[in-house]
């Protein structure tokens, strides 16, 4: 941070490696990769956990699908980052093994996880695939760190096709509020415990 200087670079370990973001935590940072540069010919979605001193790599996790826009948020020993196929992930931060997976009613996660008080809080997008417009409900969810149990869920409001209720943004909570967009053009402001 003072210089600039490199200290290390990791290139990858297959042909087809694209880092995206990144979070840190227990001397580690944690990678979401994918196998394109484009969105679509994304077809797989990695963690991986490098050494913090060193850029070494100590375990990868492949998810179910790929990870387009979801950013890793590590806490409580956890990484946890959602995927294409609409399900939150929770893997061990120590030694790469899925703790938890829940599948959500949802197309795909585009949000970011965020953490508060033993919570998770991710948004939804839902979208009929035949004709890419839908009625149905995009969500916020809260789930719980521990075991990915559904503790609410809070329907972003449809306007109408020109105006899609997907949640792409990542929450913030701060004194008992958790604020997000959605991409009807609305904010909320919840409840962060109902």
């Amino acid at each position: 941070l003072n210089t600039g200087k490199i200290i290390w670079n990791y290139k990858g370990d297959r042909p087809n490696f694209y880092a995206g973001a990144g979070a840190t935590g227990e001397g580690k940072v944690f990678i979401k990769v994918t196998n394109s540069n484009q969105l679509q010919k994304m077809t797989e979605g990695f963690i991986y956990a490098l050494d913090e001193a060193n850029g070494k790599l100590l375990w990868k996790y492949q998810t179910k699908e790929q990870i387009t826009h979801s950013n890793p948020v590590f806490a409580e020993g956890k990484v946890f980052v959602g995927d294409e196929s609409g399900a939150v992930y929770a893997i061990d931060a120590t030694t790469g093994k899925l703790l938890w997976r829940q599948q959500l009613d949802a197309s795909q996660i585009h949000s970011s996880p965020a953490y508060n008080g033993g919570v998770i809080y991710v948004g939804t997008e839902t979208l009929d695939e035949g004709v890419r417009k839908s009625t149905k409900g995009s969500y916020m969810y809260a789930l719980s760190a521990k075991d990915g149990k559904v503790l609410w869920q809070f329907q972003s409001d449809f306007r109408s096709y020109e105006f899609p209720n997907l949640i792409h943004g990542t929450p913030a909570v701060l004194d008992g509020t958790l604020y997000f967009g959605s991409e009807n053009g609305w904010f909320y402001a919840l409840n962060k415990d109902n």
